[in-house]
């Protein structure tokens, strides 16, 4: 068992951390699997470096668009197409990364909400390849089983 504050081994009996101080609760110190607790710093970084990465991509996509795009205009005239794809792809990528870095945030904060959001955020980002699909299934993973919401919903009271 871990401190969900600090991280600091404990003892199934401890009732307060002994490193910072904080009084655990009974449900976080009765039970012997903390799944939740030990995932939860983890996935919150994860779902906030994938938001990140996004933001960048879509930096990138915009600055490409307006440096390389035009002069390819000047060959191809098909291209203005790609115009098109980018001004309707930019906002939605852009918020998808903003929506993912609130999504770590909450988990970080042991929101109430944030269990609900990164549930929903995990089937969303199956669909995409490799490591969005890495993530969505580390999320179910750990916050999907019931057991995990009652984990959660004790994590969340104490913070």
């Amino acid at each position: 068992m871990f401190c969900d504050q600090c991280g600091t081994n404990l003892t199934p009996q401890t009732k307060f951390c002994p490193n910072c101080g904080k009084q655990l609760t009974l449900a976080v110190a009765a039970r012997g699997d903390q799944r939740v607790a030990r995932h939860i710093q983890l996935l919150a970084i994860l779902w906030i470096a994938r938001g990140a990465l996004r933001l960048l991509e879509v930096v990138g996509i915009y600055v490409a668009g307006r440096v390389v795009l035009p002069n390819i205009l000047e060959f191809n005239p098909l291209a203005g197409l790609f115009s098109h794809v980018f001004a309707w792809t930019l906002p939605v990528l852009g918020f998808f990364g903003l929506v993912s870095i609130l999504v770590g945030v909450g988990l970080l904060d042991r929101a109430p909400w944030g269990r609900m959001v990164a549930l929903v955020m995990g089937f969303l980002v199956l669909l995409t390849p490799v490591l969005g699909t890495a993530l969505g299934i580390y999320t179910l993973w750990v916050l999907l089983p019931q057991r995990s919401e009652e984990e959660y919903q004790s994590l969340a009271l104490a913070a």
